[in-house]
């Protein structure tokens, strides 16, 4: 829905903006709604944090680098 349109396009004029070449983004990994939607919107996950505010909690680290490229 509204907010993958609104992060996708986000990340896509981030990574467009000179010297910027991934963002990344964190979620709960209890929020899969929120999960789904970097997914969707091709980031990666590249870590899983322990959450700073709860104990025994985690986090996920992701990334977008931009499109694949076309090969």
């Amino acid at each position: 829905g509204y907010m993958t349109e609104a992060a996708a396009a986000l990340s896509g004029w981030a990574v467009s903006q000179p010297g910027v070449k991934t963002v990344r983004a964190q979620t709960a990994r209890d929020n899969p709604a929120s999960c789904r939607v970097l997914e969707k919107c091709g980031f990666r996950l590249i870590r899983t944090l322990p959450a700073p505010s709860q104990k025994d909690a985690e986090e996920l680290l992701w990334e977008y680098g931009g499109p694949a490229p076309v090969v």
